[in-house]
This record gives structure tokens, sequence and C-alpha cells, in this order.
């Protein structure tokens, strides 16, 4: 998978540009980088480009999973952050949103029995 990413600390901004082939691991090890880049900053707002993505190799078990796995890098944002991602597709959509529901289940999880 082919990406890079640009911390602009003057405009408190991340940008993220992704092309190609996209699959969880890579997507993980993108956000790993970004968050031990020395620019850092979770308050950033966070802007993704990924139309011209040209596949996602992405199950819900895999994002589950994935995500599930960086629990102590996203207890970083800890105010949580505001993140804007643009596609080019419906299909492209879907795995956003399906990522979006996953963050959010692990971020608040529900309350049982309360």
């Amino acid at each position: 998978m082919a990406y890079r990413f640009s911390v602009v600390p003057h405009k408190s901004v991340t940008y993220f540009k992704f092309w190609d082939d996209v699959t969880v691991a890579s997507a993980k090890e993108a956000f790993v980088q970004y968050t031990r880049d020395p620019n850092f900053n979770p308050k950033y707002l966070m802007v993704t480009d990924a139309r011209e993505v040209t596949e996602i190799h992405a199950t819900f078990q895999g994002v589950l999973f994935g995500v599930e796995g960086l629990r102590d890098l996203l207890a970083k944002f800890d105010r949580g952050t505001i993140s804007a991602i643009l596609v080019s597709d419906s299909t492209q959509f879907g795995y956003v949103r399906m990522l979006e529901q996953v963050l959010d289940f692990l971020s608040y999880p529900p309350k049982i029995g309360q």
C-alpha cells in the first residue's frame, strides 16, 4: 500500500493520502507511524484523501481486531478528534462507515447491566 502523511502544526491538521491497495495491516502501520511522529498531536484535525485507493482488502472482523490492537494508541485521543475522509465511491464509503462504527463501539463500549 502506498501512503504518506504530513503533520502541519501551524494549522493544527494532519493530512493523509492513500493510493493503490489498502489492507488493515497497512492502514494500522500508517496510524502507528503518525502517532510516533514528533509533531503528533491528538487534538489535530485529521484529513484523509483516499480517492485514489483502487482496492480495499478488509473484513469486519479484520477491522475490529485491527482497531482493538490499537487501543493503547487510541487512548491518546482522550478528548476525541475530528476526522474527515474523502472517498471516490460508495464501496469506499461503506468501509469508512464500518471503521467509524468499530471505533465508536470500542471507544465508548456499552455498559452492560446498568
